[in-house]
């Protein structure tokens, strides 16, 4: 497994092997992830799998601390912030979601990462109707991760279903947005 020199990351190469064997045995994929990581500990990408992997089955309290050392080795690594913040949010942790993702607000106002965590806040202030806009500006916007679109989708039928056509703001009390991630969380088949 060969390091990338100037940057300690391990290889395209590597990485590219790494995401064939999780394709087919992630637990064999979560082993092989610990190798690498053990070689190359400063490689965030590998940290913010090795994240995505344990929330994808269901161990989020061994999620959280590689998603966040995925972030402190990179704070500009949008999508594991995103993805940090959103493990939070999804498991009753609206105040540090919205903190883990602040720096967000930095990135181009058509990013869709930036959008999604725009909407999600209108989400967390039971602000329905902004976050069903903001959520389908942000889907609109996304072309490289259909699987976060996915996600959005989710949440959106997710208030649909709720409030049908007139989400108006106040019309639940201030647990309904975790309600509605739990619904979320309830359907949803990976992280």
């Amino acid at each position: 497994m060969s390091e990338t020199p100037e940057t300690g990351r391990c290889s395209d190469a590597a990485l590219s092997d790494l995401l064939a064997v999780i394709e087919t045995d992630e637990e064999a994929g979560l082993k092989d992830l610990k190798g690498l990581i053990d070689a190359h500990p400063g490689d965030p990408r590998l940290h913010f799998l090795r994240g995505s992997l344990l929330a994808g089955s269901k161990r989020y309290d061994d999620a959280r601390p590689a998603m966040r050392q995925a972030i402190e080795l990179d704070p500009d690594y949008a999508i594991a912030r995103f993805q940090y913040g959103f493990l939070e949010l999804s498991s009753g942790h609206a105040d540090e979601a919205e903190r883990i993702w602040q720096p967000l607000s930095a990135l181009d106002a058509q990013d869709p990462l930036r959008i999604f965590a725009i909407g999600l806040g209108h989400l967390i202030r039971d602000e329905f109707s902004e976050a069903l806009v903001q959520l389908e500006n942000g889907i609109l916007h996304n072309r490289e991760n259909p699987a976060l679109n996915g996600d959005m989708q989710l949440i959106i039928d997710e208030i649909g279903r709720l409030f049908g056509s007139d989400p108006a703001e106040g019309s639940e009390p201030s647990s309904s947005a975790q309600a509605l991630l739990s619904q979320y969380a309830a359907r949803r088949t990976r992280h």
